[in-house]
């Protein structure tokens, strides 16, 4: 592991995702095979942060550190900021009242450049890098014209806004705190026969209380089926560090009388199912990238606007449903009706990526690599209208009569609407 004040890039999680922060630590090998002196901290605080003892063993955290990778509290990552120079520290792009303050720390104290990754095509909170690497130019488009994100109004303060796809995307299983480490070990964990498909069910937070819940569960079943449960993100963070904010009194899992897929292997539970049941969720296009089919019920949530968004993404290779009455009916039939071709679940990245042909990790570490070598002295974007020149013509126009905004905002964004396969404008990635 890289000491102290000879580091290349620093990586801070403080938000972390349970079930996709192993590539991370992909990505920071990645970095040392490059020659490039990396060191990851990832933050254990809640409600977002890892929760020991169930994401990660001590002795997960002892292996970790051995890798360079250090599961912290936040206190302690300030401390580590504070002590420890790096030429460039990157930091996740989560709402977060803390990273402005780390983001200023690193750049006042040790003069670092500073970059957020993004996690989400359709999230990004901007607390004033001098870099933002995004997924695609659609979630600059979500950001400043769809969430109007108030963070967003701050981008034209960044130097550079740069597009490399998803790393947390990518099919990658997780190999460095679970015991599962094939499709047997995790049947045999989970109690399911290895002789049947597996069907996995992803509610999203508000499933939990709804009659339709046990539908899914009674269809799955009474098909002959395996069935997977994969909660929604925030209740593994919630319940796991204590809290209990929309008063379930417990997990959806816990309702309805099922043993949940640690979270830690989720990435194992996408390699292995055959079938994934949903809302709208940006998981689907995931699942996408692992090659596995999606069954979407009626989104009846206040984001069914961007759950539209979603499952027109991924039309390709998924299918909808009336509702979980359906269910039963379609999984009697077999799992036949989804099968998808290669080039139905490609199609997928080929509109989530700006760049398809290439791998989102190699794209990442070309892209730290170049902002390594970029000038300290870079001037700033410096206008809303330089930053909605990076993805003019890079909105597909379907989706713009889908944002909430008045008919003269729409009437603009129209001008900006194009194919999603027009050429990418504005800076492409340094390095690449």
């Amino acid at each position: 592991m890289p000491g102290p004040g000879n580091l290349d890039v620093l990586t801070v999680l403080a938000n972390v995702h349970g079930g996709s922060y192993h590539k991370i630590i992909s990505l920071h090998q990645g970095l040392a095979a490059r020659g490039l002196r990396s060191l990851v901290l990832i933050g254990t605080d809640p409600t977002r942060g890892l929760q020991l003892g169930i994401d990660v063993s001590p002795q997960d955290v002892d292996s970790l550190a051995g890798l360079g990778v250090l599961v912290l509290s936040r206190r302690d990552i300030r401390a580590v900021l504070e002590d420890t120079p790096a030429r460039l520290c990157l930091f996740d792009a989560y709402r977060d009242i803390e990273v402005p303050d780390m983001i200023r720390l690193v750049r006042e104290r040790h003069g670092a450049k500073t970059a957020q990754l993004g996690g989400l095509l359709m999230d990004f909170s901007y607390s004033g890098a001098d870099f933002c690497i995004m997924q695609h130019p659609l979630t600059l488009w979500f950001e400043v014209e769809y969430s109007r994100s108030r963070s967003s109004r701050l981008l034209p303060a960044a130097k550079g806004i740069f597009f490399a796809g998803n790393i947390f995307y990518e099919p990658l299983p997780n190999v460095w705190t679970t015991r599962v480490s094939d499709r047997a070990s995790f049947f045999a964990k989970y109690g399911l026969d290895p002789d049947r498909p597996l069907v996995l069910w992803l509610p999203d937070r508000l499933d939990a209380l709804d009659l339709s819940f046990g539908k899914i569960v009674e269809a799955v079943r009474a098909a002959g089926l395996n069935l997977g449960l994969k909660m929604h993100p925030w209740e593994y963070k919630f319940y796991g560090h204590g809290f209990d904010p929309e008063n379930k009194g417990c997990t959806s899992a816990e309702r309805w009388g099922l043993r949940a897929i640690e979270e830690k292997d989720t990435s194992w539970a996408y390699k292995f199912c055959d079938l994934a049941v949903m809302r709208g969720s940006s998981v689907g296009m995931e699942l996408a990238l692992w090659h596995r089919p999606g069954l979407y019920l009626p989104s009846g949530s206040r984001f069914r606007r961007l759950d539209a968004i979603q499952t027109d993404i991924v039309s390709t290779c998924s299918l909808r449903l009336g509702s979980a009455d359906e269910l039963g009916p379609f999984l009697e039939q077999g799992l036949e009706g989804a099968d998808f071709s290669e080039a139905d679940y490609e199609a997928v990245r080929s509109k989530i990526y700006a760049n398809p042909d290439r791998d989102s990790f190699e794209q990442h570490l070309d892209c730290l690599q170049g902002l390594l070598d970029l000038p300290q002295d870079l001037p700033a974007l410096g206008s809303m209208a330089a930053v909605r020149r990076l993805y003019r013509g890079r909105v597909p126009f379907s989706y713009v009569g889908k944002a909430k905004l008045p008919a003269h905002l729409l009437a603009r964004l129209r001008g900006q609407s194009g194919s999603a396969s027009a050429s990418l404008p504005g800076r492409s990635c340094p390095g690449s």
